[in-house]
Order: C-alpha cells, then sequence, then structure tokens
C-alpha cells in the first residue's frame, strides 16, 4: 500500500512538471528569477509565516482550555491553508474541520463552529 502511495506521488508530480514545462520557457523562468529582490521575499515568507502563527494561536486558544501551546495546531493550520490555496471553490476550508476531528479529537460540530469562529 504504501509503494502505491509513492508511485501516485510519483505519477502527479511528473504530471504537473509536464504541464509547467510545456506552459512555460525555462528561460523566461531563469530571467524572472534573477529579477526577483531577496529581501522583498523575506520580507513577504516573514509576514505569511506570521500570519499563520497567528491564526493557529487563536485556534488553539478556541480548541485548548489550559494546556501549552504545541505545534500540532500550527500543523493543521498550515495544512489548511495549503489545501485552500490549492483545492478550488474554497473546499480547502472544510479540511479544518476533518483535521480537528483527526489530529484533536473534536467533535464535527465543534469543527463547523471553529470553523465559522475562525
Amino acid at each position: 500500500m504504501k509503494c502505491m502511495k509513492v508511485i501516485l506521488a510519483i505519477l502527479i508530480s511528473a504530471c504537473i512538471l509536464y504541464f509547467l514545462s510545456k506552459n512555460s520557457h525555462p528561460e523566461e523562468l531563469i530571467l524572472v528569477i534573477k529579477q526577483l529582490i531577496l529581501d522583498v521575499i523575506i520580507l513577504c515568507f516573514s509576514i505569511y509565516s506570521l500570519s499563520n502563527v497567528l491564526k493557529s494561536y487563536r485556534l488553539y486558544l478556541l480548541v485548548h482550555d489550559n494546556r501549552k501551546f504545541d505545534f500540532e495546531v500550527l500543523n493543521i493550520v498550515m495544512f489548511q491553508t495549503m489545501l485552500n490555496t490549492i483545492v478550488p471553490f474554497r473546499l480547502g476550508e472544510l479540511s479544518l474541520v476533518h483535521l480537528l476531528k483527526r489530529k484533536l479529537d473534536k467533535r464535527f460540530g465543534e469543527g463547523v463552529s471553529f470553523l465559522v469562529v475562525i
């Protein structure tokens, strides 16, 4: 079963690379990368990371009562944000309900209420 997952991941990656190579030229990509300013990239990454940390802390305050902050909530928020970007029609939001159920043993109703609040 694990072998099938690896093969499927390799096939999906190969398909994505194929479509990317068909739609863009390597010379243009190299030119764009050379024009990027490193300071701006670091600033944007820092702001993006800070927003995810603050969102995960807000979710942590809703989910946990008096426990110490754990990074499981940060993992859930980062994964949900990634799915929100990839999956159309903001269906990635529903992954928050599923991840809260699977990782933190929260009921479906609690997960939906957390989704509405956040």
